[in-house]
């Protein structure tokens, strides 16, 4: 599977912006409108995981399931209110640095 093409297809973006709220066990994705496109039910190690970020920027890899296929995802990000946290998604090979984002 062609990653980047993928991810441009359905974000319109190689590198999609994602959010996770603490009340939810769900990450949703967001397309270059900052409009939900896709969402994706975690398991409670990945919601977890995503609870551990911490307001600096850090990433985390996690597998998850997307467009038919297991991929083990990073995602670079941070807590950014209370119960609510962000940033960028990436395939493991794509996104080793860090993003900034508002």
């Amino acid at each position: 599977m062609e990653y980047d093409k993928t991810f441009y297809h359905w974000f319109g973006t190689v590198a999609p912006e994602w959010r996770f709220l603490e009340k939810g066990q769900t990450l949703d994705f967001l397309n270059v409108a900052r409009k939900s496109c896709l969402v994706v039910p975690l398991d409670g190690d990945q919601c977890a995981a995503l609870l551990a970020l911490r307001s600096d920027v850090s990433s985390i890899e996690i597998p998850l399931f997307l467009f038919n296929s297991l991929l083990m995802i990073r995602l670079v990000g941070r807590k950014i209110r209370d119960a609510e946290w962000g940033g960028l998604l990436a395939a493991h090979q794509y996104l080793q640095g860090t993003a900034l984002w508002s």
